[in-house]
This record gives C-alpha cells, structure tokens and sequence, in this order.
C-alpha cells in the first residue's frame, strides 16, 4: 500500500487526535508533519469535535449549557472568514460506517477556543448534576452501622432514621396529610436528654406533596441524645417554640437496657 501524501496524511492524524487521541510517536509526527504544513489550523478538528459532543450532550440530556453560551458558540463560524476546505475523514473500520465529510475553516479560532473553553468549564464546575435521590440516602443510613431507627406511633405511617456521628437524618411518612404551604407548614421536634424540654432542637419546616414521602432532617443544633421526635403543624415558615396544639406525629426512641 502506497503512503499517504503528506497532506493527507497530516489530515488524518488530525482527525485521529480530535477522535480518539494519540500516542506519543504518532504526537510526535504529526508535530513535524504541522511545521511543514504552516496554512492548516491545527486546532480546528479539536473544536469541531468539541462542537459534536456538546450537540450530542444535548441530545442525550446530559446536559444544558445556558442558550446565550450554545448561541455564542453556533453564531462564531459566521465571524470567521469564509475561506474554507474540506476533510473526509476515513473510518478504522467497517464497523464505523461511511465516511463523513467536515467542512472546516482553516482560519484563525481565538473565538472558538474561547467559546470551547467556557462551554468546558460550565459541563466541568457548573453544570447540573443529579445526586442520590431520597429514597437511596433513606436506604443508605438505614443500613448503617450505629443508625437510630424508630417508627411513628402508627407504625404504618413509616418511620425515622438518625446518625448521631454524621448528624444525619431522614424521615419516611406514610399517609401524612398534604398541607398548602400558604396555610400551613409541617414541621419537626427533636427532643434531646441536653436539651431542655420546653425547648426542643427544630428539625426543619416541611411540606407533604404525596401518599408516601421521604424529609431530610435538618436539625439547627447538634443532637447528641435525642430520646423523642414529634411532628407539629404550624404558619408558613415554621416556628422558634412550638405551643405544640396540634402534634400529628410522634416517635418515641426505645429506652436503652
């Protein structure tokens, strides 16, 4: 087989690194094949890769970069001069499908390192991303080792689990009625042996939305011997000091031996 023209050949190794990357001798020959080829823009695949993936990232979901930012990256190919050619680019294998051609300017891509590089830094620091859900960390801390579980006074009503050490907690309601938030507001009672009883740790003001539901617990003080949980419902926003006139719930956490 007869090797490429040293057009082509640097065209492909181009291609090659904005795919899949290169290793270092085939890094190296395509530098020297670059200082004999001072017209092509050695950068231009690699942003147009770029601009592939985030479309692709788009379509799959898995991210949604602000459309000012999507804009400025789809409106520079017009401030770049016209002049232009086009790379086909050869697949590996059968398997890669027919060859593509890339249109692709050959020009100076300041504008277009620049677009890349914020569009890298928001899907790297700022771009959504989607952790355990409630129910994963209610599992979690259940399991754990040295995890406090107590259930409702109606035991079918779900149940409490508490990490004194991680000072991390989740409560699982069952058929708690919904509330407005504009009305009223749900909210918990941490009890504590340091803690005088006139004066409960708040757990946190919550809402009900659904038949079954799992709250985070987000106590305002470190619970170190919590010996009850009671729910109250009280205004919008929750309340300093509960006068505790309308308790829904209770748990009563099992006296050691």
């Amino acid at each position: 087989m007869s090797a490429l023209p040293r057009r082509e050949k640097t065209l492909q190794l181009l291609a090659d690194r904005a795919l899949e990357g290169l290793e270092p001798l085939k890094g190296a020959e395509l530098e020297s094949l670059l200082a004999e080829e001072p017209d092509l823009d050695p950068d231009a695949l690699d942003l147009a890769a770029a601009e592939l993936e985030l479309d692709h990232l788009e379509r799959e979901g898995l991210a949604q970069p602000p459309q000012e930012l999507l804009q400025r990256l789809r409106t520079l190919p017009a401030l770049l001069p016209a002049q232009s050619t086009t790379l086909r680019i050869v697949p590996r294998s059968p398997e890669s499908g027919p060859a593509s051609s890339v249109s692709l300017s050959w020009l100076t891509a300041s504008g277009w390192i620049t677009a890349a590089a914020l569009v890298l830094c928001w899907l790297l620091f700022l771009a959504p991303r989607s952790g355990p859900s409630l129910e994963t960390l209610y599992e979690q801390l259940r399991s754990h080792q040295n995890t406090l579980s107590v259930s409702w006074q109606d035991q079918k009503s779900g149940d409490l689990v508490w990490h004194n050490e991680r000072q991390e907690g989740y409560m699982r309601l069952v058929g708690l009625e919904r509330n407005d938030p504009k009305v009223s507001q749900y909210q918990l009672w941490i009890f504590d042996e340091n803690q005088l009883e006139a004066t409960p740790i708040d757990g946190g003001v919550f809402d009900v939305t659904g038949t079954e539901v799992i709250v985070p617990i987000h106590a305002k003080l470190r619970v170190k011997k919590p010996y009850l949980f009671a729910i109250t419902i009280e205004q919008p926003g929750g309340v300093p000091r509960s006068a505790r006139e309308k308790i829904v719930q209770i748990a009563q956490v099992p006296k050691g031996p």
